[in-house]
């Protein structure tokens, strides 16, 4: 605790003053959220605030505009050994997490590249006052780092996480135990990241500079609390100075208002201070708000790893890094790709590997010819039905999101040798739908059952006469 010394002839102010900083030390043990807003962040956002609520206005008279991808890169913090941490099945249940609740922002994540497992006891329980030093050694640029350690000290208290709303780094930290087990912190602080603040208002407490004063009747919801209109008025709740609390997820408290009207706070609200196994929900204009937030404040996020897409490419030398190639038309390579290093070459027509080529052991190389990615990157359609053009042949794929089954339709125009795969987001494969076989010239249907999967983005893989073609398709719960 931090000792504070201050001069003045009012002993009782002193003594007053001390008790309540003890109180919200002791209160911050648990603390669930870490993330500050800074006096910049919050003067940009009084500063751009009519402009961005126009483009949230104006995305949702436009409820079909195409999805905003964010990459991710996840940073595991283990102990010098390797042990701790979390497991890669872990990380695939945060993304999918993540993609389930931000599908009505139209907001998707992806891996960039692949987890980087850092073996650092030093940093294996975490202090904010080592975030620079530490996470600036190992973030990649222009993506959402997310960084996964045992536990996490601010300020000298236990906290769950934090991020930032922007403008910012690209970069959010949390405690492996509150991101996993059906804890959400890693909701509540995306949305952060993605300019939501709580819904009790702009700080993380009701306090003289951030005071939690909406009115239940929402008469000023455009400009207190959270500044938006379908959250329900929150005095604060599970706050040190607010008002009411929560317990198995039931609000407990009196409070009024202003006008005299009692609270009924948004327990369910991602981000509320409610326990994490309560928060279950984004409001509708809360989506609005991280769709536009994510259109001009994050903009500039892009993946690194991926090349422009040019018609052709020549691709020579030792690869020893992550990267993935596109090209229109085709690709030629005698490159060397190293050991451990990811790599992945995407052409319209064809992949010429030539003498010289050498994915080295323990190198992990893909080849498949479906084009450039380009700007559409991960990209997927919000139609119920999405159709894929494929010489002599059509796909398609419905429902697209779906809750527990979809079906995949294809119209052979002439006989051909199908497979069709289901794989994850990072790239482990789920099951075989069809497996190589051959097929008449005319429909062939295929029911998949994915109702034990968990919710989350995946990649559909065709092949048809040796030709690939994939297809990402979300499930929803």
């Amino acid at each position: 605790m931090k000792k504070l010394s201050i001069i003045s002839k009012n002993k009782c102010l002193i003594v007053l003053f001390t008790i309540e900083i003890l109180t919200m030390c002791v209160h911050a043990q648990t603390k669930e959220c870490g993330t500050k807003i800074s006096q910049e962040q919050l003067d940009y956002y009084y500063r751009t605030r009519e402009s961005r609520r126009q483009l949230a206005d104006q995305l949702k008279q436009e409820r079909s505009i195409s999805y905003f991808y964010a990459p991710v890169q996840f940073h595991v913090v283990r102990e010098n050994d390797g042990s701790g941490g979390l497991t890669e099945a872990d990380l695939i249940t945060i993304l999918n997490d993540l993609n389930t609740n931000f599908l009505d922002a139209k907001i998707q994540f992806f891996q960039c590249g692949q987890p980087e497992w850092i073996n650092s006891s030093a940093n294996y329980n975490f202090d904010s006052d080592n975030e620079e030093s530490f996470c600036s050694d190992h973030d990649v640029a222009n993506v959402i780092n997310i960084y996964c350690f045992n536990s996490v000290i601010d300020d000298g208290t236990s906290v769950c996480g934090y991020s930032r709303n922007p403008p910012s780094v690209d970069r959010a930290i949390f405690k492996n135990s509150c991101v996993t087990g059906g804890n959400t912190t890693h909701i509540h602080e995306i949305g952060h990241y993605f300019s939501l603040f709580h819904t009790f208002g702009k700080g993380n407490d009701c306090t003289f500079w951030h005071p939690c004063n909406e009115k239940v009747d929402g008469s000023n919801c455009n400009t207190a609390g959270d500044d938006i209109c379908d959250t329900p008025a929150d005095p604060g709740v599970n706050t040190t100075s607010g008002c009411g609390s929560e317990s198995n997820c039931l609000y407990s408290g009196s409070c009024t208002d202003g006008n005299g009207d009692t609270y009924s706070p948004p327990i369910t609200n991602f981000m509320s201070y409610s326990s994490s196994s309560c928060r279950t929900n984004f409001t509708n204009d809360q989506d609005d708000v991280m769709h536009a937030s994510a259109l001009s404040d994050r903009d500039y996020l892009s993946c690194p790893l991926l090349s422009s897409c040019a018609s052709t490419l020549s691709l020579s030398g030792t690869q020893n890094s992550e990267y993935y190639y596109q090209a229109s038309d085709e690709i030629t390579s005698t490159s060397i790709i190293t050991s451990g290093v990811y790599s992945s070459y995407h052409a319209g027509n064809s992949v010429m590997l030539e003498i010289g080529f050498n994915a080295s052991e323990g190198s992990h190389f893909h080849a498949s010819i479906d084009g450039c990615w380009g700007t559409d990157i991960f990209r997927q359609s919000n139609d119920q039905s999405h159709h894929i053009s494929i010489p002599n042949s059509e796909l398609v794929v419905r429902p697209n999101p779906f809750l527990e089954t979809f079906e995949v339709a294809i119209e052979l125009n002439q006989g051909a040798i199908v497979s069709i795969d289901l794989y994850n987001v990072f790239g482990q494969h789920i099951l075989t739908i069809q497996d190589g076989a051959s097929k008449e010239e005319g429909l062939v249907n295929y029911s998949v059952n994915a109702s034990t999967l968990p919710a989350g983005v995946y990649m559909i893989h065709v092949v048809i006469n040796g030709k690939a073609f994939e297809k990402r398709i979300v499930k929803i719960d």
